[in-house]
């Protein structure tokens, strides 16, 4: 490699040496096959997820892809009239626990049937608010 860039730069100097050439000949091979490797992981992942939308549209079901390692669920905030009213109830009663204050709000915000509003939170997170405005 190094005879023909002295072959085709005749007059330069500055060429670089065999170790140099070999490493840029190493990486750059081991960037294709990387680039190969990735291109092979997707095509194959694409045809898995195609052969599981068709097993379930045979079975008449709805395919729902799952979610993959950097799907990520977008933070959303507590609500503050949520956050007011745990406040309240652990200001009548600092000694709560998480166990007996999430039946309560849960029974501040039940409506007449019984159901609770669509913007009302998980328990986990009631839970992990509760025990943070506890601290």
């Amino acid at each position: 490699m190094l005879s023909q860039l002295k072959l085709m730069y005749p007059g330069r100097y500055s060429l670089p040496n065999e170790m140099d050439i070999r490493t840029l000949i190493s990486t750059s091979t081991s960037a294709k096959k990387a680039a190969d490797a990735k291109r092979k992981t997707e095509i194959a992942q694409a045809e898995k997820e195609a052969l599981a939308m068709a097993a379930a549209a045979a079975r008449g079901e709805e395919y729902v892809p799952a979610a993959g390692k950097k799907a990520r669920k977008k933070t959303i905030a507590f609500p503050k009239r949520y956050q007011t009213d745990m406040e309240s109830i652990l200001v009548d009663n600092t000694d709560i626990r998480w166990q007996e204050a999430i039946p309560l709000m849960k029974e501040r915000y039940a409506k007449e049937d019984g159901s609770l509003p669509e913007d009302f939170t998980e328990d986990a997170r009631l839970k992990s608010k509760l025990t943070y405005c506890k601290t």
